[in-house]
C-alpha cells in the first residue's frame, strides 16, 4: 500500500485485494476521496462487509455504517453533489477530524458487539454551528447502476479516461487519460 496526495493507492487492489479485504470482519476508513468511497462501499455490498466511512469537508462532517444489513453508500448517495470541491478548495475545520475521528471509533466498537446494532446509521456534526444529527437510512433502496468506478489496474486499453486530480495531486499519470481539473466541469 503506497500513499499519494490523498489517496490510498493499494497497487494489488485486484483479486489479491478484494481477497484480502474479503477475509475482514468490517471496514473502517476515515480518508479518501469521493470515488474511493463508493469504490469501497460497492465491494463492502457484494461482500456483505459493514464498511463505517467518517468524511469531513470545510466545517461538516458525518460518520456512517452501510453495506452488510443495511444499504450502501450509493443507497443513501445516489447522486452526485452539485459541487465537488478538494483540500486545495475546501478547507476543513480543525478540530473537525478529531470530534469526526471520536465518532467513528465509537461506532466501531459499537456495531463489533453492542445491541442494537448501529448499521444503517449516520450520524452529522456541523462544526460551524455546533449542532448534531443524523438519521436512519434502512430503507433507502439500492440503485440500479449508477457511476463506475474501476482500479487503475483494471484500465484496458479501450477505456476513456479523465483524470480529475489537480495537477500538484498527479504524481502518477495514467496512460492515454485526458486531463482535466473539476472546475472544468462545475463552476
Amino acid at each position: 500500500m503506497s500513499r499519494y496526495a490523498r489517496q490510498i493507492a493499494v497497487p494489488e487492489f485486484g483479486q489479491k485485494g478484494q481477497d484480502a479485504l474479503s477475509s475482514s470482519r468490517l471496514l473502517v476508513i476515515g480518508a479518501g476521496g469521493l470515488a474511493s468511497s463508493y469504490v469501497t462501499s460497492d465491494f463492502c455490498l457484494q461482500a456483505e462487509l459493514p464498511f463505517l466511512s467518517a468524511p469531513v469537508v470545510r466545517a461538516r462532517g458525518y460518520v456512517g455504517w452501510y453495506c452488510a444489513d443495511a444499504p450502501s453508500l450509493r443507497a443513501v448517495f445516489p447522486d452526485l453533489p452539485n459541487r465537488l470541491g478538494n483540500c486545495d478548495t475546501d478547507c476543513v475545520l480543525g478540530p473537525l477530524p478529531g470530534v469526526i475521528g471520536a465518532l467513528q471509533a465509537q461506532m466501531a466498537m459499537a456495531v463489533t458487539g453492542l445491541e442494537p446494532t448501529l448499521l444503517g446509521q449516520l450520524v452529522s456534526y456541523d462544526a460551524a454551528n455546533l449542532r448534531f444529527g443524523g438519521f436512519d437510512f434502512h430503507k433507502a433502496p439500492e440503485p440500479k447502476g449508477g457511476l463506475c468506478f474501476i482500479a487503475p489496474v483494471d484500465i484496458e486499453s479501450h477505456d476513456f479516461i479523465i483524470d480529475l486530480r489537480a495537477h500538484n495531486e498527479a504524481r502518477e499519470t495514467l496512460p492515454g487519460a485526458r486531463r482535466h481539473v473539476f472546475s472544468d466541469f462545475w463552476v
